[in-house]
C-alpha cells in the first residue's frame, strides 16, 4: 500500500518535554520499553500501576525520561502476553473480558474524549515478515499514528526512532541495546518464541534494529552480511511490509567499471560495451 509521506512529529508533540535518554547496552531481559511522551500517556500508565491489577502491573517497569524515573510498559519474552500469537494488546479494555482484553492497559476511565478504544492496537512480530510491528485492527476503526502517518486495519514496522500516538496518548518504543553476545542470546530466545507460538521451525529473524541502520526509500539496511568482489551484501527489510531481502552495495571505480557493469547487468564474458 502506498501513502504520501507525512512529516514526523517530534517527541515534544502534545506535551512531551524532551527525548528519552539514549540507553546503554544492557543485560535487561526486556527487548523494548514503551515510554510515555506526554502528560496523558504518563497518567494512563501511572493509573494502571495503582489499579491493583496484578496482571497489568507485571507489564509496568521504570525508565529514565527527562533525567527522571517514569513508569513505562516493558516488553519481554520472559513476560509474555495473554495470547502470545496475537501479541501485546493495548487500549482501555472492556470490563467483562478477562484481563479487560488488553495486556498494556491504558487506564483512562476518569478522562473524557481520550480517543482510546477498548482494544486500540497491538505490538507483535508478523509471521512471514521480519521485524517488530505496530498493528491497528480494532473493530471501531480508530486510527493509530506512527511517525506522523495515521493508519487503521494495517501495520507498520517500528524503527528505532519513532513516535506512536494512541488516541491522545503519545509514546515512543525504545529498543533494548545489547552487546553482541546478549543479542545472540536474545535471537535464540526469539526463535524459541516463534517455534512455540507460531509453529515456525526456522523463522527469518533480523537483528534488533539499531540507530546506525541506514535507509534508502522504503528499505532499511542492517549490518553487513558478507562481502563480494566489488561490494558488501546487507540484509535489508521493507519498512512497510517487513519483507526481508538481500542488497549489494557495489563500489564502482574506473578500474573495475567493466567488471561491475557485467555483474550488475548479467553480461556474459566478452560482451561488448
Amino acid at each position: 500500500m502506498s501513502t504520501a509521506e507525512s512529516p514526523q512529529p517530534s517527541p515534544n508533540s502534545r506535551g512531551a518535554s524532551t527525548e528519552p535518554n539514549t540507553p546503554e547496552p544492557s543485560n535487561d531481559t526486556s527487548f523494548a520499553k514503551l515510554l510515555p511522551l506526554n502528560r496523558l500517556a504518563r497518567l494512563a500508565i501511572d493509573s494502571t500501576a495503582r489499579s491493583g491489577s496484578q496482571y497489568h502491573e507485571k507489564f509496568i517497569g521504570e525508565a529514565i525520561f527527562d533525567n527522571k524515573p517514569v513508569n513505562c510498559f516493558v516488553l519481554s519474552l520472559h513476560n509474555i502476553p495473554h495470547f502470545p500469537h496475537i501479541g501485546w494488546r493495548i487500549g482501555q479494555g472492556r470490563d467483562l473480558l478477562k484481563y479487560r482484553g488488553v495486556d498494556l492497559h491504558l487506564c483512562l476511565n476518569n478522562q473524557k474524549d481520550t480517543g482510546v478504544a477498548g482494544l486500540h492496537a497491538r505490538f507483535n512480530w508478523v509471521k512471514g515478515a521480519s521485524g517488530f510491528f505496530l498493528i491497528a485492527d480494532n473493530k471501531g476503526g480508530k486510527k493509530v499514528t506512527m511517525d506522523g502517518e495515521p493508519f487503521g486495519t494495517d501495520r507498520r514496522l517500528i524503527q528505532p526512532k519513532n513516535t506512536i500516538i494512541i488516541g491522545e496518548c503519545v509514546f515512543t518504543l525504545q529498543y533494548t541495546y545489547r552487546s553482541s553476545d546478549e543479542e545472540e542470546q536474545f535471537q535464540t530466545e526469539l526463535r524459541q518464541f516463534f517455534r512455540s507460538f507460531y509453529g515456525e521451525q526456522y523463522p527469518l529473524i533480523l537483528p534488533t534494529p539499531g540507530e546506525n541502520d541506514s535507509r534508502f526509500k522504503d528499505w532499511i539496511f542492517q549490518q553487513p552480511h558478507s562481502r563480494g568482489s566489488f561490494g558488501i551484501v546487507h540484509m535489508v527489510i521493507n519498512s512497510r511490509t517487513g519483507h526481508p531481502a538481500a542488497a549489494k552495495r557495489i563500489l564502482k571505480s574506473e578500474r573495475n567499471e567493466y567488471s561491475v557493469d557485467r555483474e550488475r547487468l548479467g553480461w556474459p564474458e566478452g560482451f561488448p560495451t
